[in-house]
This record gives structure tokens, sequence and C-alpha cells, in this order.
């Protein structure tokens, strides 16, 4: 696969996002990975990012930095930042960003898209959801110790399951002030800017 994208808030990014991206990279054969930060993700439209878009990005930067330290160079330079859903502003539907992805990088093939199995059980929710399983191959990782990876048989639906480790870190709790799940330079942003917490 030429591309995949990893799309979420990012609000903000954390330790487990990065071990992700090192695993879609490692144990799949995904040449590149975008990182996707959204303006408004379409099932958390009553709660917006504690974080501006300008803060989010800037938060990515450093920890892909971070990234190059803990997992080495040549795997970091597989990674960019994608600021099509803060470019466009209004509710970030997954379809519309895979598309404009695809577009502006010549894929003509299926697009990854990484993806929790928290969130298989509702995919038929999502906006456009039959088109969106015509342009992408679906990369499931586990997010709950108790949920096994969802088996899932969807017309077009595409899929591998990433058999990962779950997450210890979180951004929710970031948010709640425990910002050891943060990369270091990342870490360093939030408690300049006193972003997250009572700091």
């Amino acid at each position: 696969m030429k591309l995949a994208m990893l799309g979420g808030s990012f609000d903000p990014v954390h330790l487990g996002h990065l071990n992700l991206a090192h695993l879609v990279l490692s144990s799949t054969n995904v040449q590149n990975l975008a990182m996707v930060p959204a303006w408004v993700s379409n099932f958390k439209q009553e709660s917006l990012a504690q974080a501006g878009a300008e803060d989010r990005l800037k938060l990515l930067e450093l920890a892909l930095l971070d990234y190059s330290d803990i997992y080495g160079r040549q795997e970091a330079s597989r990674i960019f930042i994608s600021d099509v859903e803060i470019r466009r502003k209004g509710i970030s539907y997954t379809y519309d960003t895979v598309i404009q992805l695809k577009r502006e990088h010549g894929i003509t093939d299926r697009l990854g898209l990484v993806m929790g199995d928290d969130l298989v059980g509702r995919l038929e929710q999502w906006h456009r959801f039959e088109d969106l399983c015509q342009e992408v191959r679906f990369l499931i990782f586990r997010r709950m110790e108790t949920r096994p990876l969802v088996k899932v048989s969807y017309p077009g639906f595409v899929y591998e399951c990433i058999d990962n480790p779950i997450m210890v870190q979180s951004a929710t709790a970031v948010r709640q002030g425990r910002l050891e799940g943060l990369s270091p330079r990342a870490l360093a942003y939030v408690e300049e800017k006193g972003l997250y917490g009572d700091r």
C-alpha cells in the first residue's frame, strides 16, 4: 500500500499514537503514513478539541521529531502530517479526506485507513460508508483489552487486523493533567503553553 492515513483529534498526540504509527509501518505493507488531525470529528461535534488547530499541528510536528529519536530517522521519514481537514474546516468526514488524499498523492488503488476496533460496530453510521468501502483497506487495531478484534463483513469491505498491545496512554488522561503519556518535545510545548490540565 502506497499510503495509509491515521486520523483523529490528536488533542493531543501521545506516545500511544506514535507506537501505533510504528506498528502500522513495521507490521503491514504500508509505505507511507499520513497523520491527519480533524477540524471537527463527525462523532465529536458536541466536544470540540481543547487545543486549537495550530497547537495540535505543532504538537504533531514535535512528536514526529521524538518519533525519529525512538524508532529511527529512516522510519520517521515515512510519516507526514496532512492538514487537509484543518484547511477544509467544517465537519471532518473520512470519505472526503480519503478522496482528497488519493487525488493529492496520485493513488489509484485503495488507501489504508487506520482505525480502532471500538469503531467497527458503528461503521454503517459513517458518512458515505458504502462508497468509503470501495476506496480503502481498513487497518484495524485493538483499543479494548476485553474485546477481541472484530470480524466484519460488509460488501466491498477489505481489512486486516493489527494485533497490537493495548495503549496505556490516552488523550483524555493528558487533558486531565496526566502528562506522562506525552513524548519529550510535546511535553515541553504543553508545559510551556499550559495547554492541558491545571498546569
